[in-house]
Protein backbone atom coordinates (compact mmCIF):
# COMPACT_ATOMS: atom_id res chain seq x y z
CA UNK A 1 0.00 0.00 0.00
CA UNK A 2 1.48 3.58 -1.49
CA UNK A 3 0.75 6.32 0.77
CA UNK A 4 1.24 9.77 -0.53
CA UNK A 5 1.23 13.17 1.63
CA UNK A 6 -0.63 15.92 0.99
CA UNK A 7 1.64 19.33 0.11
CA UNK A 8 0.54 22.83 -0.79
CA UNK A 9 1.35 21.80 -4.03
CA UNK A 10 -0.18 18.59 -4.24
CA UNK A 11 0.51 15.23 -3.60
CA UNK A 12 4.34 13.53 -2.56
CA UNK A 13 5.16 10.37 -2.47
CA UNK A 14 5.74 9.65 1.47
CA UNK A 15 6.19 5.52 2.00
CA UNK A 16 4.45 2.38 1.48
CA UNK A 17 3.61 -0.67 4.07
CA UNK A 18 2.24 -4.45 3.38
CA UNK A 19 1.36 -7.25 5.82
CA UNK A 20 5.25 -7.74 6.61
CA UNK A 21 6.18 -4.26 7.90
CA UNK A 22 7.91 -4.20 10.93
CA UNK A 23 6.02 -5.31 13.65
CA UNK A 24 4.71 -7.26 10.88
CA UNK A 25 1.24 -8.07 11.45
CA UNK A 26 0.65 -10.97 8.73
CA UNK A 27 2.68 -12.30 5.65
CA UNK A 28 2.92 -11.48 1.82
CA UNK A 29 1.21 -14.16 0.01
CA UNK A 30 0.22 -14.26 -3.62
CA UNK A 31 -3.32 -13.53 -3.74
CA UNK A 32 -4.17 -11.60 -0.49
CA UNK A 33 -5.40 -8.97 -2.53
CA UNK A 34 -4.10 -6.53 0.01
CA UNK A 35 -5.38 -2.76 -0.46
CA UNK A 36 -8.72 -4.15 -2.06
CA UNK A 37 -10.43 -1.89 0.37
CA UNK A 38 -9.76 1.09 2.31
CA UNK A 39 -10.90 3.18 4.88
CA UNK A 40 -9.66 5.80 7.56
CA UNK A 41 -11.01 7.42 10.58
CA UNK A 42 -9.54 8.26 14.17
CA UNK A 43 -10.31 4.96 15.80
CA UNK A 44 -8.71 6.03 19.29
CA UNK A 45 -9.10 9.51 19.42
CA UNK A 46 -5.77 10.21 19.69
CA UNK A 47 -6.00 12.85 17.04
CA UNK A 48 -4.40 11.21 14.28
CA UNK A 49 -6.23 9.37 11.30
CA UNK A 50 -5.60 5.41 11.65
CA UNK A 51 -6.18 3.21 8.29
CA UNK A 52 -7.63 -0.08 8.05
CA UNK A 53 -6.89 -2.02 4.59
CA UNK A 54 -8.90 -5.04 3.66
CA UNK A 55 -7.45 -8.39 2.36
CA UNK A 56 -10.43 -9.99 1.10
CA UNK A 57 -8.43 -13.40 0.28
CA UNK A 58 -5.81 -13.91 3.05
CA UNK A 59 -5.93 -17.27 4.31
CA UNK A 60 -6.83 -17.54 8.03
CA UNK A 61 -4.53 -21.01 7.78
CA UNK A 62 -5.81 -23.51 7.26
CA UNK A 63 -8.67 -21.59 5.93
CA UNK A 64 -8.47 -20.20 2.20
CA UNK A 65 -9.75 -16.85 1.35
CA UNK A 66 -11.50 -16.25 4.79
CA UNK A 67 -10.17 -12.24 4.29
CA UNK A 68 -8.50 -10.04 7.27
CA UNK A 69 -8.32 -6.39 8.06
CA UNK A 70 -4.71 -5.05 8.64
CA UNK A 71 -5.11 -1.51 10.90
CA UNK A 72 -2.38 0.96 10.74
CA UNK A 73 -1.92 3.72 13.77
CA UNK A 74 -1.58 7.10 12.85
CA UNK A 75 1.46 8.81 14.04
CA UNK A 76 3.51 11.90 12.96
CA UNK A 77 5.78 9.96 10.60
CA UNK A 78 3.34 8.43 9.33
CA UNK A 79 1.26 4.78 9.72
CA UNK A 80 2.42 2.14 11.96
CA UNK A 81 1.48 -1.52 12.14
CA UNK A 82 -1.71 -1.86 14.98
CA UNK A 83 -4.05 -4.54 14.93
CA UNK A 84 -4.98 -7.59 12.26
CA UNK A 85 -8.37 -9.37 12.71
CA UNK A 86 -10.46 -12.06 10.88
CA UNK A 87 -14.52 -12.61 11.45
CA UNK A 88 -13.50 -14.93 14.61
CA UNK A 89 -14.05 -11.92 16.89
CA UNK A 90 -17.90 -12.26 16.14
CA UNK A 91 -17.84 -15.39 13.77
CA UNK A 92 -16.51 -18.51 12.37
CA UNK A 93 -13.72 -17.62 9.78
CA UNK A 94 -14.99 -19.70 6.46
CA UNK A 95 -13.46 -20.35 3.07
CA UNK A 96 -14.02 -17.80 0.60
CA UNK A 97 -16.04 -15.40 2.72
CA UNK A 98 -14.11 -12.48 1.37
CA UNK A 99 -14.14 -10.66 5.17
CA UNK A 100 -12.50 -7.03 3.94
CA UNK A 101 -14.16 -6.61 0.41
CA UNK A 102 -15.43 -3.69 1.35
CA UNK A 103 -15.07 -1.07 4.37
CA UNK A 104 -16.84 2.23 5.99
CA UNK A 105 -16.11 4.58 8.71
CA UNK A 106 -18.47 6.00 10.94
CA UNK A 107 -20.12 5.89 14.70
CA UNK A 108 -22.58 3.26 15.06
CA UNK A 109 -22.27 2.73 18.41
CA UNK A 110 -23.36 5.22 21.46
CA UNK A 111 -20.20 6.95 22.35
CA UNK A 112 -17.83 9.27 20.43
CA UNK A 113 -14.95 6.98 18.88
CA UNK A 114 -15.21 5.85 15.17
CA UNK A 115 -16.68 2.83 14.05
CA UNK A 116 -15.47 -0.13 11.41
CA UNK A 117 -18.06 -1.53 8.90
CA UNK A 118 -16.56 -4.43 6.99
CA UNK A 119 -18.12 -6.13 4.39
CA UNK A 120 -18.25 -10.29 3.90
CA UNK A 121 -19.70 -10.29 0.47
CA UNK A 122 -19.30 -14.17 0.13
CA UNK A 123 -20.20 -15.26 3.21
CA UNK A 124 -23.21 -18.36 3.75
CA UNK A 125 -22.19 -19.35 -0.18
CA UNK A 126 -22.63 -15.70 -0.98
CA UNK A 127 -25.56 -14.64 0.85
CA UNK A 128 -23.50 -11.91 2.72
CA UNK A 129 -22.81 -10.43 6.35
CA UNK A 130 -21.62 -6.72 7.44
CA UNK A 131 -19.51 -6.90 10.87
CA UNK A 132 -18.88 -3.95 13.02
CA UNK A 133 -16.08 -3.33 14.91
CA UNK A 134 -16.14 -0.46 17.73
CA UNK A 135 -13.32 1.88 17.60
CA UNK A 136 -11.71 2.37 21.72
CA UNK A 137 -8.52 3.89 23.40
CA UNK A 138 -6.89 0.65 22.27
CA UNK A 139 -7.98 0.11 18.60
CA UNK A 140 -11.10 -1.70 17.25
CA UNK A 141 -12.88 -3.98 18.81
CA UNK A 142 -15.85 -6.75 17.51
CA UNK A 143 -19.41 -5.59 18.12
CA UNK A 144 -22.15 -7.04 15.74
CA UNK A 145 -22.85 -8.82 12.64
CA UNK A 146 -25.41 -7.61 9.99
CA UNK A 147 -27.58 -9.66 7.83
CA UNK A 148 -30.52 -9.03 5.25
CA UNK A 149 -32.63 -10.61 7.71
CA UNK A 150 -32.32 -7.56 10.24
CA UNK A 151 -33.78 -6.20 7.57
CA UNK A 152 -36.97 -8.60 6.81
CA UNK A 153 -34.74 -9.60 3.78
CA UNK A 154 -33.75 -13.30 3.24
CA UNK A 155 -30.27 -14.41 3.59
CA UNK A 156 -30.44 -16.28 -0.41
CA UNK A 157 -26.81 -17.76 -2.05
CA UNK A 158 -25.34 -15.50 -4.12
CA UNK A 159 -26.74 -12.11 -2.87
CA UNK A 160 -24.05 -10.75 -2.15
CA UNK A 161 -24.75 -8.06 0.76
CA UNK A 162 -21.53 -6.42 2.17
CA UNK A 163 -20.38 -5.74 -1.38
CA UNK A 164 -20.62 -1.91 -0.90
CA UNK A 165 -20.84 0.16 2.29
CA UNK A 166 -21.97 3.73 3.11
CA UNK A 167 -22.13 5.74 6.36
CA UNK A 168 -24.05 9.05 6.81
CA UNK A 169 -26.39 10.26 8.94
CA UNK A 170 -29.39 9.84 6.29
CA UNK A 171 -32.14 10.50 9.09
CA UNK A 172 -31.16 13.45 10.42
CA UNK A 173 -31.35 12.03 14.02
CA UNK A 174 -27.61 12.63 14.84
CA UNK A 175 -27.04 9.46 14.56
CA UNK A 176 -24.99 8.01 11.26
CA UNK A 177 -26.61 5.26 9.05
CA UNK A 178 -25.44 2.48 7.68
CA UNK A 179 -25.75 1.29 3.88
CA UNK A 180 -25.28 -2.03 2.55
CA UNK A 181 -25.33 -3.32 -1.18
CA UNK A 182 -26.75 -6.43 -2.46
CA UNK A 183 -25.92 -6.28 -5.83
CA UNK A 184 -26.94 -10.22 -6.34
CA UNK A 185 -30.21 -9.93 -4.50
CA UNK A 186 -33.14 -11.26 -6.61
CA UNK A 187 -36.92 -10.33 -6.52
CA UNK A 188 -38.65 -13.44 -6.48
CA UNK A 189 -42.07 -11.80 -6.78
CA UNK A 190 -41.19 -10.52 -10.60
CA UNK A 191 -38.61 -13.49 -10.90
CA UNK A 192 -35.81 -11.27 -11.46
CA UNK A 193 -32.47 -12.61 -10.62
CA UNK A 194 -29.81 -9.73 -9.65
CA UNK A 195 -31.63 -6.93 -9.93
CA UNK A 196 -29.96 -5.60 -6.95
CA UNK A 197 -31.06 -4.08 -3.09
CA UNK A 198 -29.64 -1.83 -0.92
CA UNK A 199 -30.27 -2.44 3.04
CA UNK A 200 -30.50 0.18 5.55
CA UNK A 201 -29.66 0.02 9.28
CA UNK A 202 -29.77 2.63 12.06
CA UNK A 203 -28.33 3.00 15.48
CA UNK A 204 -30.50 2.46 18.61
CA UNK A 205 -28.99 2.78 21.93
CA UNK A 206 -26.66 -0.11 21.91
CA UNK A 207 -27.31 -2.31 18.86
CA UNK A 208 -27.96 -1.52 15.15
CA UNK A 209 -31.30 -1.94 14.63
CA UNK A 210 -32.59 -3.10 10.26
CA UNK A 211 -34.17 0.16 8.97
CA UNK A 212 -35.38 -1.33 5.50
CA UNK A 213 -34.26 -1.84 2.02
CA UNK A 214 -35.14 -0.56 -1.55
CA UNK A 215 -34.29 -1.07 -5.68
CA UNK A 216 -35.21 1.30 -8.29
CA UNK A 217 -38.89 0.25 -7.88
CA UNK A 218 -39.97 4.12 -8.90
CA UNK A 219 -37.40 5.79 -10.16
CA UNK A 220 -36.20 3.02 -12.74
CA UNK A 221 -37.26 -0.45 -13.17
CA UNK A 222 -35.86 -3.66 -11.43
CA UNK A 223 -34.52 -6.21 -14.09
CA UNK A 224 -32.35 -9.03 -14.00
CA UNK A 225 -29.09 -8.37 -13.84
CA UNK A 226 -29.18 -4.42 -13.26
CA UNK A 227 -26.39 -5.48 -9.73
CA UNK A 228 -28.47 -2.21 -8.16
CA UNK A 229 -26.13 -2.03 -4.92
CA UNK A 230 -22.75 -2.54 -6.55
CA UNK A 231 -21.53 0.78 -5.52
CA UNK A 232 -21.94 3.22 -2.85
CA UNK A 233 -21.16 7.08 -1.87
CA UNK A 234 -23.03 9.06 0.68
CA UNK A 235 -22.64 12.91 0.78
CA UNK A 236 -25.01 16.10 0.10
CA UNK A 237 -24.97 15.95 -3.37
CA UNK A 238 -28.46 17.62 -3.24
CA UNK A 239 -28.62 20.81 -1.63
CA UNK A 240 -32.30 21.90 -0.37
CA UNK A 241 -31.56 24.63 1.99
CA UNK A 242 -30.88 24.52 5.91
CA UNK A 243 -31.55 20.91 7.05
CA UNK A 244 -29.70 19.22 4.64
CA UNK A 245 -29.41 15.48 4.71
CA UNK A 246 -26.56 13.52 3.21
CA UNK A 247 -27.74 11.95 0.36
CA UNK A 248 -26.81 8.51 -1.33
CA UNK A 249 -25.84 7.59 -4.69
CA UNK A 250 -26.20 3.79 -5.49
CA UNK A 251 -24.35 2.81 -8.68
CA UNK A 252 -26.00 -0.41 -10.81
CA UNK A 253 -23.56 -1.01 -13.69
CA UNK A 254 -25.59 -3.49 -15.56
CA UNK A 255 -28.36 -1.48 -15.84
CA UNK A 256 -29.63 -1.78 -19.79
CA UNK A 257 -30.56 1.16 -20.99
CA UNK A 258 -34.01 -0.41 -22.93
CA UNK A 259 -34.70 2.78 -25.00
CA UNK A 260 -31.75 2.51 -27.01
CA UNK A 261 -31.42 -1.25 -26.55
CA UNK A 262 -27.72 -0.67 -25.10
CA UNK A 263 -27.03 -3.88 -22.29
CA UNK A 264 -25.08 -3.12 -19.39
CA UNK A 265 -24.35 0.54 -19.90
CA UNK A 266 -25.33 1.23 -16.33
CA UNK A 267 -26.64 4.19 -14.12
CA UNK A 268 -26.75 5.84 -10.81
CA UNK A 269 -29.22 6.60 -8.63
CA UNK A 270 -29.48 9.50 -6.12
CA UNK A 271 -32.21 9.14 -3.02
CA UNK A 272 -32.51 12.34 -0.75
CA UNK A 273 -31.75 11.93 3.43
CA UNK A 274 -35.27 11.41 5.33
CA UNK A 275 -36.01 11.31 8.79
CA UNK A 276 -38.70 8.18 7.64
CA UNK A 277 -36.94 6.69 4.80
CA UNK A 278 -34.84 7.23 1.27
CA UNK A 279 -37.46 6.78 -1.00
CA UNK A 280 -36.87 10.41 -1.89
CA UNK A 281 -36.69 10.24 -5.46
CA UNK A 282 -34.16 13.16 -7.11
CA UNK A 283 -32.21 12.38 -10.14
CA UNK A 284 -31.23 9.47 -12.37
CA UNK A 285 -27.69 9.80 -14.24
CA UNK A 286 -27.04 7.29 -17.60
CA UNK A 287 -24.39 8.34 -20.21
CA UNK A 288 -26.82 8.22 -22.68
CA UNK A 289 -27.90 11.73 -23.88
CA UNK A 290 -24.63 12.71 -25.49
CA UNK A 291 -23.36 15.24 -27.86
CA UNK A 292 -20.24 15.47 -29.88
CA UNK A 293 -17.29 17.67 -28.63
CA UNK A 294 -13.98 17.59 -30.26
CA UNK A 295 -13.92 14.16 -30.55
CA UNK A 296 -13.51 11.29 -33.52
CA UNK A 297 -15.88 8.57 -32.96
CA UNK A 298 -19.92 9.44 -32.04
CA UNK A 299 -19.96 9.72 -28.50
CA UNK A 300 -22.84 7.48 -26.74
CA UNK A 301 -23.57 4.53 -23.97
CA UNK A 302 -22.44 1.33 -24.97
CA UNK A 303 -23.13 -2.26 -24.16
CA UNK A 304 -20.71 -3.62 -20.76
CA UNK A 305 -19.82 0.58 -20.58
CA UNK A 306 -20.42 -0.61 -16.54
CA UNK A 307 -21.43 3.53 -15.83
CA UNK A 308 -21.27 3.35 -11.92
CA UNK A 309 -19.26 0.62 -10.97
CA UNK A 310 -16.91 3.38 -8.93
CA UNK A 311 -18.53 6.11 -6.78
CA UNK A 312 -17.07 9.45 -5.23
CA UNK A 313 -18.45 12.46 -3.90
CA UNK A 314 -16.50 15.34 -2.60
CA UNK A 315 -16.58 19.57 -3.44
CA UNK A 316 -14.15 19.75 -5.99
CA UNK A 317 -15.17 23.24 -7.14
CA UNK A 318 -15.05 24.54 -3.59
CA UNK A 319 -18.79 26.05 -3.59
CA UNK A 320 -21.49 25.21 -1.52
CA UNK A 321 -22.77 22.02 -3.28
CA UNK A 322 -21.20 18.55 -2.87
CA UNK A 323 -20.03 17.19 -6.68
CA UNK A 324 -20.30 13.79 -7.70
CA UNK A 325 -17.52 11.43 -9.78
CA UNK A 326 -18.84 8.07 -11.69
CA UNK A 327 -16.60 5.66 -12.88
CA UNK A 328 -17.03 3.82 -16.89
CA UNK A 329 -14.39 1.33 -15.94
CA UNK A 330 -15.05 -0.47 -19.57
CA UNK A 331 -15.62 2.96 -21.20
CA UNK A 332 -14.15 2.03 -24.99
CA UNK A 333 -12.99 5.42 -26.07
CA UNK A 334 -9.70 4.90 -26.95
CA UNK A 335 -9.66 1.45 -24.63
CA UNK A 336 -9.05 3.76 -21.56
CA UNK A 337 -11.85 3.59 -19.45
CA UNK A 338 -12.90 7.06 -17.54
CA UNK A 339 -14.74 8.88 -14.96
CA UNK A 340 -17.59 11.75 -15.39
CA UNK A 341 -17.64 14.44 -12.92
CA UNK A 342 -21.06 16.08 -12.43
CA UNK A 343 -21.08 19.73 -10.33
CA UNK A 344 -24.20 20.62 -8.89
CA UNK A 345 -24.00 24.40 -8.54
CA UNK A 346 -28.12 24.06 -6.56
CA UNK A 347 -30.81 22.17 -6.22
CA UNK A 348 -31.93 21.81 -9.77
CA UNK A 349 -29.13 22.34 -11.84
CA UNK A 350 -26.54 19.59 -12.89
CA UNK A 351 -24.28 19.57 -15.29
CA UNK A 352 -20.79 17.88 -16.71
CA UNK A 353 -17.60 19.67 -15.59
CA UNK A 354 -14.84 17.81 -16.28
CA UNK A 355 -13.64 14.06 -17.53
CA UNK A 356 -11.07 12.24 -19.44
CA UNK A 357 -13.08 11.35 -22.34
CA UNK A 358 -14.26 14.13 -24.41
CA UNK A 359 -17.89 13.33 -24.10
CA UNK A 360 -21.22 15.75 -22.77
CA UNK A 361 -23.10 13.72 -20.41
CA UNK A 362 -26.90 14.65 -19.11
CA UNK A 363 -28.63 14.02 -16.01
CA UNK A 364 -32.13 13.44 -16.30
CA UNK A 365 -34.79 14.49 -13.82
CA UNK A 366 -37.94 12.97 -12.68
Amino acid sequence: MFLFEGTATGLSGWHHVHQATSPALGVNENGDRFGAALAAADFDLDGKEDLAIGAPDEDADPIVDSGWVFVFEGTSSGVAPWQAFGQSALETDETNDEFGHALAVGRLNNDLYWDLAVGSPERGLGSGSVFVFTGNSTGLTGFDQLKQSDVGGSNEEDDYFGSALAIADFSGDGRHDLAVGAPGEDIESSNLVDAGQVYMFKPVLNSINGWHHFGQSGLGVDESGDYFGSSLAAGEVWNTGAGNKPDLVVGAPGEDLNSASVDNAGAVFVYSGGSTDMVGRIVVFEDDTLTLSAFTDTPESEDYDRFGAALCIGNFDGDADGDLVVGVPMEDSYDQGGFVQFPNDDANNWFTWVYPIQQSYSAVLY
